[in-house]
């Protein structure tokens, strides 16, 4: 199978996945648009400089007037490509493995099964502050910001 083939494969996989005309390039910007860099897979940084190199290559190929299939690909573009398309498949890929680290996150945890008496549960009732920080600090910066101006003044008037 060749380069071009192989790229028009996953491409069109991608697009039945995203249902976007944009293929790989919209599986790309997926990769892009994720939220918690800490949970992605270890591979995903590699993946994702490989979709954009290969992109770029098939755009060369197919709008160059000079790049070759032949001189620009090896059997092992082909290869990674094709591999990729498996993972998608197998739901393996990053996106794939992202996803699920992010829905394993936001389940909440069972409590284990004891054969003790129960203890009963100290909840905390205490709500979010952070509107309440926000407005605190957003009253300092304007304190700060006063004294600044008053001293700016006062020295200004005498000098």
């Amino acid at each position: 199978m060749s380069f071009l083939s192989s790229y028009k494969r996953l491409d069109n996989l991608c697009r039945d996945l995203f249902k976007s005309e944009k293929g790989v390039t919209a599986y790309i910007s997926c990769m892009e648009q994720v939220e918690y860099p800490y949970l992605k897979s270890a591979g995903f940084d590699s993946d994702y400089k490989m979709l954009k190199h290969y992109r770029y290559m098939r755009n060369q190929i197919a709008h160059d007037n000079y790049a070759e299939e032949v001189a620009m690909c090896t059997e092992n573009d082909i290869v990674w490509i094709e591999q990729f398309h498996q993972k998608i498949i197998n739901r393996t890929d990053p996106l794939a493995l992202y996803d699920r680290a992010v829905r394993e996150r936001q389940q909440p945890v069972k409590p284990q099964k004891t054969t003790q008496s129960p203890v009963p549960q100290v909840t905390n009732k205490r709500t979010s502050n952070t509107p309440a920080i926000v407005f605190f600090v957003f009253l300092t910066v304007i304190g700060i910001a006063a004294i600044s101006f008053a001293i700016l003044s006062l020295l200004s008037y005498r000098g």
